[in-house]
């Protein structure tokens, strides 16, 4: 290596501002003619699209670095401006900074003590001491209002102390984090506030009197005295006019009166601008002064890359960005010639006929137009919005970053991508758990791109003959230097040639340099892609499946075990597709957001996969006791559930031998658990308990024992589960084995064996489930599973008779009426209306608390004698009591309204509130005391409700409905603020919890270091589950890794110790 060699390395970046001479450097071209293109649509030299800013056209060579429009990154121009104009991004500043000057002493107007408090305030930030910030703040303020104190007595005192905290963290490395970039921000804040905005009277330093200065959109003007001056005419133009001697005008402020201003103010606070303004204390070229960041007269244009030409009908069109660059340069040609004018230069005639054409009676004002249109160009280059015309169609830098539409949000990080697709879901039952059913008109234009080789070039030679058109084909060759060629679909002759070149170099350089062609081929399946439905609200809404492709399907299928994970319902969901463009992407699917690895949800490891509603009925009607079935329909069984299983299938012997040989339910499932666990481990063991109570199974008195005794809890009811090694042997299958439940059946597949072997088993299941219930079962709901026999219908009727009596009773007790098992009308009613306009609700309340428990006692009853007792068909032949207790669909709620009473209508955990009558409804009298007029419906859904009770229930279904639409929009703004602030939390290698600067949250993540996903078994009530499993957990190769790590017979010898 040659020792003479210059390394440098960088130690820090910066955002700054570019000089005048920094611009000219970067700059290849100085723009000066306003034509854009030629008449033959080629670009102007010297011009807006001129070559040596970069290509317009893929066909067109740069003439600054002779690269295509491929390759060549673009090159900057710029436009040197006749006069200084303001700087539209620090135009506020300017502003600020200038009415806090002085411009008598030039110095900032604020008293000494502020302006030293504030330096060293913002000095300290720079050393991360935000406690000592406020320290300085308190000596100021007790120094202050104290009567006696001088200046340079409390600016020593700030400066002792200031020196004191510096020579304590001097040697610290302190990074800006947040709470000091907020400190900074606020201290300011407050500055400009109250010694800039709000200075008011004298200055502090030579006492002469403020000149006020008014911004008026991007001009500056103050009163001025006995002077002719510039003030604007009605027809917006600044027009000369004489004055008065000693009246006062308003005179407008000019760029170069500007700049002179900040010139002498910088040479005296110097020191505190540039700790106030950041920007202003970095390192500036040579020759150029930290305050012309607030002026301009040279402006860099961007290439012509970033300003592409728009072409409609064949004709080229420039840009809105290019035409206001192109406004700024006439507005610098016009200013020229005014200039000229002034004085008393010749111009030709065209420039004459420019000059004359210019608003303005006098050569002053046309000047004053001219540097007014100018300044508005050059501010709608940057930010259109300042001048508010609302026929501009323009955008300017600051339209073309920010909001939604913007470059970052839009494309940096928005969510329009290609190689992506979106439709309606449907349902499919028959597909794998992991896997996602795309149609076919997809999977023509969703393409992978696959590198050629020697293994591969047969399929790919087949898929580049197919073409777009035909699947499995390809739509597109990549040469190996990068050039694309699309295969035409109509000429198969061009797509044969191009198959039988795709292991041919395509020229002798490639051959030597090496590369292959890579071949955009339709996905296929088993190819991975990434589904997402909106909201994201989790991890497990994005997971990868493997594509299906489906001919003749227009709909995204997905498995119904899958659609907790995405909260995806079939009422019209829609959901994204996206297939990943490289084979690591595939891989990261395939090892991180699979189906397989997304079984458990991150917040607290409990299942999401699982089978809903039809397949958890059919699970309990095919494996409940006296279901048995012959051979035939036995082996048809296993098929339909293990059709995909390419292996010998082990079958169990019969459960009855004679007089036929039969198999029950229970052996189906015992089959598919022992086939479809892997080779070489043991089947799991579970016990637990079913979603259908032990209550339910009883339909008749328990027989007498003739020895042993009656059993007690449990035992051999079908609402306690036992598998052994695999073998169902007790209990049905329901939503607590084969739901998203935790210690279900899959639940322990899953910790035991894999997400590969417990997703195979949930397919096997439900294809099990759904060939039974199709051909064996069937399913329905009737009348008959509602209706309510009539000796429960009398109990019913006769509670409900009682409700008036005890509503009137419940109603006295609570205004405290005497007697009131029998009270007096008229005490009643005055005691109630006292209740009623009473400011405070008290007694109101204890009428509800009073009237609820009533009405919670006559629900409870009604309830208690129709079901499940009063039902005319009882479970498991009541459909609706089995979709209930089964976990399939519904809850006991919905079935009580159906068949008993809809009960108590609460409106904001209150009952119906009172009119100022007195009554709920004009349908009841003031102050009625019965349960009905105060929101109790004692109809039901069977039999219909009244119209009164109709009303009610329609004012707690609007409630529940505006409640969920407004904790939508807030929990979701309260994610994202959320997510957004806990973002740059991180684990690290060390184990610790650290923010995004390093600051340590936790020591162990959760205090523990535990992953909740990895947990589940681990914990004190469930450790048991494991110990049953053990053999089934344990590998052999992971034993003999501990028995190399581990000296066996050195712990023996301590134990026995």
């Amino acid at each position: 290596m040659d020792d003479n060699i210059t390394f440098k390395t960088i130690k820090g970046l910066s955002f700054g501002i570019l000089s005048t001479e920094d611009i000219k450097k970067i700059s290849v071209l100085e723009i000066t003619n306003i034509e854009i293109l030629d008449s033959l649509g080629h670009a102007a030299a010297g011009g807006l699209y001129d070559l040596r800013l970069g290509p317009n056209d893929r066909d067109e060579i740069c003439q600054t670095c002779g690269l295509g429009d491929m390759y060549c990154a673009g090159h900057s121009g710029h436009l040197s401006l006749p006069v200084k104009v303001y700087n539209p991004f620090f135009f506020q500043y300017l502003y600020q900074l200038l009415r806090g000057t002085c411009f008598s002493c030039h110095r900032l107007m604020a008293p000494p003590v502020a302006l030293h408090l504030t330096l060293l305030q913002l000095q300290a930030l720079d050393y991360g001491l935000v406690s000592t910030v406020h320290e300085l703040q308190e000596i100021a303020s007790e120094e202050l209002s104290s009567s006696s104190a001088e200046a340079h007595v409390i600016i020593s005192k700030l400066g002792k102390k200031f020196k004191e905290a510096v020579d304590e963290a001097k040697f610290k490395n302190q990074q800006p984090v947040k709470s000091v970039v907020e400190c900074r921000r606020e201290i300011i804040k407050s500055f400009i506030k109250t010694y800039m905005m709000g200075a008011k009277g004298k200055c502090n330093h030579c006492h002469v009197p403020k000149k006020k200065i008014v911004k008026y959109n991007m001009r500056l003007v103050y009163r001025d005295s006995a002077k002719p001056v510039t003030i604007e005419s009605t027809s917006g133009v600044m027009a000369a006019e004489p004055v008065l001697p000693n009246e006062i005008v308003n005179k407008e402020l000019m760029p170069e009166e500007a700049r002179k201003e900040l010139l002498l103010l910088w040479e005296n606070d110097y020191v505190f601008l540039s700790h106030f303004f950041k920007t202003l204390g970095q390192k500036h070229s040579e020759g150029s002064c930290p305050i012309d960041m607030f002026f301009m007269d040279t402006i860099l244009v961007p290439p012509s890359r970033f300003r592409r030409l728009n072409v409609m009908k064949g004709k080229k069109y420039a840009d809105q960005q290019t035409l206001t660059f192109n406004e700024v340069l006439k507005d610098c040609i016009l200013m020229r010639l005014v200039m000229k004018k002034i004085v008393n230069m010749e111009l030709n005639a065209s420039e004459e006929e420019r000059v004359s054409k210019c608003q303005g009676k006098t050569l002053n004002e046309k000047y004053s137009y001219a540097y007014q249109q100018l300044q508005r160009h050059v501010t709608e280059i940057f930010d259109s919005d300042v001048n508010k015309d609302k026929n501009k169609t323009s955008k300017g830098i600051k339209q073309i970053l920010e909001k939604k539409e913007g470059l970052f949000r839009m494309n940096m990080m928005g969510k329009r991508v290609n190689y992506a697709a979106r439709s309606v879901i449907s349902p499919d039952p028959y597909i794998m758990v992991d896997e996602i059913g795309i149609p076919l008109v997809f999977a023509k234009k969703l393409t992978f791109p696959e590198p050629v080789t020697y293994q591969n070039v047969e399929n790919l030679r087949r898929a580049v003959m197919n073409g777009p058109n035909i699947h499995p084909g390809a739509s597109v060759i990549e040469m190996e230097d990068g050039t694309k060629r699309r295969l035409p679909p109509d000429m198969p002759e061009r797509r044969q040639a191009l198959a039988n070149m795709l292991l041919t170099p395509q020229n002798s350089t490639v051959k030597k340099i090496g590369g292959v062609k890579i071949v955009h081929r339709h996905i296929k399946n088993g190819d991975y892609v990434l589904l997402n439905r909106q909201p994201t609200l989790h991890r497990p809404s994005m997971m990868a499946h493997k594509a299906r492709i489906l001919p003749g399907e227009k709909t995204l299928r997905l498995h119904y075990s899958n659609c907790k994970s995405y909260n995806a319902d079939f009422d019209g969901d829609e959901m994204n597709c996206h297939l990943p463009q490289s084979y690591l992407g595939q891989a990261e699917c395939f090892g991180l957001a699979g189906v397989n690895h997304q079984y458990l949800v991150p917040k607290d490891g409990t299942p999401l996969g699982g089978l809903i509603q039809d397949h958890i009925i059919a699970g309990v009607l095919l494996t409940k006791r006296g279901r048995f079935f012959p051979k035939d329909q036995y082996h048809q069984l296993i098929f339909s559930a293990m059709a995909f299983f390419r292996k010998r299938i082990k079958l169990l012997p019969p459960a009855i031998l004679k007089p036929q040989r039969l198999w029950s339910g229970k052996q189906v499932v015992s089959t598919i658990i022992i086939n479809l666990i892997p080779k070489g481990k043991i089947p799991p063991t579970v016990e637990g308990k079913t979603k259908v109570s032990q209550k339910n199974w009883k339909t008749k008195p328990s027989q007498e024992w003739s020895a042993g005794g009656a059993i007690t809890g449990e035992s051999m009811s079908e609402s306690e589960v036992i598998i052994r090694h695999g073998e169902l042997l007790c209990g049905v299958i329901d939503k607590a084995q084969v739901g998203p439940t935790p210690y279900s059946l899959i639940h322990m597949c899953f910790e035991l064996y894999g997400g590969e072997v417990s997703n195979t088993i949930l397919t096997a299941l439900a294809r099990l489930f759904t060939h039974y219930l199709q051909y064996y079962s069937g399913f329905s709901l009737g009348i008959e599973d509602i209706y309510v026999n009539a000796k429960a219908n009398k109990k019913r009727r006769h509670i409900l008779r009682t409700a008036k009596k005890k509503g009137l009773i419940a109603t006295a007790k609570a205004i405290d009426v005497d007697n009131p098992e029998d009270p007096d009308p008229e005490e009643l009613l005055t005691k109630y209306k006292d209740v009623h306009c009473c400011r405070d609700d008290f007694g109101l309340k204890m009428l509800d608390m009073e009237m609820k428990n009533v009405t919670g006692t006559l629900n409870n009853e009604i309830n208690e004698v129709c079901i499940p007792k009063g039902l005319r068909k009882k479970f498991p032949y009541n459909n609706l009591q089995l979709m209930v207790e089964s976990g399939a669909k519904g809850s006991t709620v919905n079935a009580m309204q159906i068949s008993c009473l809809l009960g108590q209508i609460e409106l904001e955990g209150r009952r119906m509130p009172l009119m100022l009558n007195g009554s709920t409804l004009p349908s009841f009298r003031s102050y009625d005391t019965s349960p009905q007029a105060g929101g109790f419906v004692g109809g039901r859904f069977l039999t219909g409700i009244n119209p009164q009770e109709y009303f009610f229930h329609c004012m707690a279904g609007r409630e529940g409905l505006i409640d969920t639409a407004v904790k939508t929009s807030r929990s979701g703004y309260l994610q994202r603020c959320l997510i957004k602030h806990l973002e740059g939390i991180t684990v690290q290698y060390d184990h610790t919890v650290r923010d995004s600067d390093g600051t340590v949250i936790q020591f162990l993540y959760g205090e523990d270091g535990m992953d909740p996903l990895k947990m589940q078994l681990l914990k004190k009530n469930r450790l048991h589950l494991l110990g049953m499993n053990y053999k089934a957990a344990m590998s052999e190769k992971h034993v003999q890794i501990l028995k190399q790590m581990v000296d066996v017979d050195l712990n023996k010898e301590k134990k026995k110790d």
